[in-house]
């Protein structure tokens, strides 16, 4: 059994169980937030907003433009109540999908407020689905906060280095392929309801959840895909639970709907 296989371990519980475990002490030094956001409007998009709560523009380190799959234009300015990142310069048809990449650092506490999409400066709603601040490196969450149920299918990566996510959409890219899958079946989620997960403790490093947000139980129709990574410095001298050979992850699932 391979590294990333012995991360894992699988059980059924309540939503919003955790799993207690003892982490090493030190810092998340960036937050890395990617998204395959999928125009559900209805209407041609020609902008893409995010507000960000707890941080300035100073935080934004950097955001992503490359390939064709992101927006040619962005800008970042400090608001009343954080960050807005603004992306613009491009025609997004209804149904099409681009790539939204942003980077916090330092990590201190921070939010989504809303991301949404708008032509011309006019509101057309937006992606459901939000990058959040996890409660520390091993621990994570993922809750329906959309209008109806939805079906979820997650996958984890650890690395010692940096994460580059260098192709155009998350789910097109060659860290997506490599990432570990733990759902092998989508877990449904409805309105408000969460599923947990935990990851080992291995130390510093990069710890990154992708999940794919779905429209039917067999994840035939992807709504949005969110990439959440997190680079964490160990505080010097300080031995972690990776140090014993500790490799646990427990994920829970909620109860299976009749």
């Amino acid at each position: 059994m391979g590294t990333l296989q012995q991360l894992f371990k699988h059980g059924l519980c309540c939503a919003g169980l955790g799993i207690a475990m003892a982490a090493q002490a030190g810092h998340i030094q960036t937050i890395d937030c990617n998204i395959d956001a999928y125009n559900l409007t209805g209407s041609t998009a020609n902008d893409f907003d995010i507000q960000l709560s707890g941080v300035t523009a100073d935080d934004i380190r950097q955001v992503f433009l490359r390939p064709a799959q992101y927006f040619p234009d962005v800008s970042v300015s400090t608001e009343s109540y954080g960050a807005l990142i603004h992306y613009s310069g491009r025609e997004i048809a209804s149904g099409d999908s681009v790539h939204i990449g942003y980077e916090i650092y330092p990590a201190g506490p921070w939010g989504t407020i809303d991301q949404y999409w708008s032509l011309d400066g006019a509101r057309l709603g937006g992606p459901e689905f939000l990058c959040r601040q996890p409660t520390d490196r091993l621990d994570g969450r993922v809750t329906n906060t959309s209008a109806g149920d939805v079906w979820i299918r997650r996958r984890v990566q650890y690395q010692a280095g940096a994460v580059d996510l260098a192709d155009d959409l998350v789910r097109s890219s060659s860290f997506f392929a490599a990432a570990q899958l733990i759902d092998t079946d989508p877990i449904q989620l409805l309105q408000n309801q969460s599923t947990d997960y935990r990851f080992a403790d291995l130390g510093g490093g990069s710890y990154t959840m992708i999940y794919e947000v779905c429209s039917d139980a067999r994840c035939g129709n992807v709504t949005q895909t969110v990439f959440s990574s997190l680079f964490y410095v160990p505080e010097p001298g300080v031995l972690g639970l990776a140090g014993l050979g500790l490799l646990l992850l427990a994920a829970s699932r909620p109860p299976r709907q009749r």
